[in-house]
């Protein structure tokens, strides 16, 4: 069933990180986190999917550098649509 709806990947990447976490394994894997300066020229705060060295305390993301130019203006519209997305739900919430 997984396979018929593409989760079969997602569920051994979870199954990798957990173990990963699990072990201290200090592997590394792409995942979500807070960027943290991993991606320069986004905010800190944006959640990235970035190269991360798992550990028993978590993913620490790799420093990537700035986003090349070819993506940057994307990557920034993207974003600051979801900013002002996630903003006009905390003003109106489930009214809207």
């Amino acid at each position: 069933m997984q396979t018929m709806r593409g989760g079969a990947k997602y569920s051994d990447a979870a199954c990798n990180l957990i173990q990963s976490i699990y072990n201290d394994t200090g592997d590394i894997q792409y995942v979500d986190v807070r960027n943290n300066g991993a991606i320069s020229d986004l905010p800190a705060d944006s959640a990235v999917e970035v190269a991360c060295r798992i550990t028993a305390d978590g993913p620490k993301p790799l420093a990537t550098g700035e986003l090349r130019l070819q993506v940057s203006g994307y990557v920034q519209m993207m974003k600051a649509f979801k900013r002002m997305t996630v903003g006009v739900f905390r003003r109106f919430g489930a009214c809207i």
